[in-house]
């Protein structure tokens, strides 16, 4: 029988694995490790007034996919872990 942690697990994977953020961050490090170039992805530096945001530098460099700032992607990830890592009690 599953433990509590391994539902907890299980779930975290679930969650991932059905968010369109996750699967294109997937498929981005897989593009990286197998270069394919049909990735509508580029990088953008210097200010640009589409992607900027607060405390970003004017000399920023932007890696944008899909007409997106790559941390669009991310930072909904990033979150999704955390809490995940605060409800086990790793974070404080």
């Amino acid at each position: 029988m599953a433990t509590d942690a391994e539902h907890e697990e299980v779930e975290l994977h679930r969650l991932l694995h059905n968010d369109p953020n996750y699967n294109l961050v997937r498929e981005l490090c897989n593009s990286a490790k197998h270069y394919r170039s049909n990735m509508d992805a580029k990088v953008v530096r210097g200010s640009n007034v589409a992607l900027t945001r607060v405390g970003d530098s004017l000399n920023h460099t932007y890696f944008v996919v899909g007409g997106r700032d790559v941390r669009d992607y991310l930072y909904p990830l990033m979150r999704q872990y955390q809490l995940y890592f605060e409800r086990k009690g790793y974070i404080l």
